[in-house]
């Protein structure tokens, strides 16, 4: 297999140069002798049996001191790529997970199928089998420990949702296939209104209801995992009028660190998503509970980074090639 990176993502105009994971990933592999594709899910085909994405190969760079930490060069006319000659493909465009990221994911299946050699960040199926919100409940069980979720309710009846808020007094609903921090609300005791006009919004789908936890507002942890092992941490701190840390919401990252029990937790959730096959993940944590486990594009690297330092994470990017070169033997 050649050097080859191919990244499936958004509109490379419309990424953030201050903080975008999947530009500081292809930096990090550039310097390492690798071409970098980028081409957007909308261009991928098959074709006369071949698999065809349409874009352009790219110079990427990381600053560590500059206004613009990331910055990419062009360094090729708009080409056709068959992407079976490469040696890995990351899926990165941005969420929702709708039937257009789902059509994507089953033609890399096919290519997964083709061409075992290549390595995919993360694997399509497993893209397409797990879903953020609900994975902590079905690792919780998995490895057995039952209480590093909070308490939850996944349903689209009113009296069911009522019932649990009646119980905590105070909730989050969300959807299930939300993102960003899109749509996120929450409820106390006396606004049951609020689950009604939710549920209608979402035309009556199941949403996740969990119980409100304090805490969030001392903020929450992003935990970088990949292959099985705990990269690092940072810290989100939500607006003062907010209670939502996301960075597309106003959330500010800052230093943290892990707990012990944090830390044992979330050993044993990032072994659990390497016997899954999903290499690079991103673990929310709020107080001892995980609210959320992100594949289908985490963030925060740049963050991490500039936190600790580049060297911090070089095993980030040593694992990516180590097993680019465990399935090209």
């Amino acid at each position: 297999m050649q050097k080859q990176l191919a990244i499936q993502g958004d509109n490379l105009k419309s990424l953030n140069f201050s903080s975008d994971t999947s530009l500081f990933i292809a930096s990090g592999l550039y310097n390492k002798g690798y071409r970098v594709f980028w081409y957007s899910p909308q261009s991928l085909k098959y074709e006369q049996d071949k698999f065809i994405a349409t874009g352009h190969y790219i110079k990427v760079f990381y600053h560590v001191n500059s206004d613009q930490i990331l910055q990419y060069e062009i360094d090729s006319d708009e080409v056709e790529v068959n992407l079976e000659s490469f040696a890995c493909i990351m899926i990165r465009q941005n969420p929702p997970v709708d039937m257009h990221y789902i059509a994507s994911t089953h033609i890399l299946s096919l290519l997964k199928e083709r061409s075992p050699k290549i390595f995919f960040i993360n694997n399509p199926e497993v893209l397409r089998d797990n879903v953020e919100k609900l994975l902590p409940i079905s690792i919780s069980k998995k490895i057995q420990l039952n209480e590093i979720i909070p308490p939850t309710l996944i349903s689209s009846e009113y009296d069911s949702i009522k019932r649990f808020l009646q119980i905590h007094q105070h909730i989050v609903i969300k959807p299930i296939y939300g993102y960003g921090g899109n749509d996120v609300i929450q409820v106390k005791t006396g606004e049951e209104s609020k689950i009604l006009e939710y549920l209608n919004q979402q035309k009556n789908m199941q949403v996740i209801s969990q119980k409100f936890l304090q805490e969030i507002y001392d903020g929450d942890k992003r935990v970088i995992v990949c292959d099985g092992e705990v990269i690092g941490v940072v810290g989100r701190k939500a607006p003062a009028d907010s209670f939502l840390t996301n960075s597309r919401a106003g959330g500010v990252v800052k230093k943290a660190n892990l707990t012990l029990q944090e830390e044992n937790m979330c050993i044993e959730v990032a072994k659990e998503l390497k016997r899954r096959d999903i290499f690079f993940a991103g673990i929310d944590l709020i107080g001892n509970f995980i609210t959320e486990i992100n594949i289908t594009s985490p963030t925060l690297l740049v963050a991490l980074a500039q936190n600790n330092g580049i060297d911090s994470i070089q095993k980030f990017f040593n694992k990516i090639e180590a097993n680019i070169v465990k399935l090209d033997k």
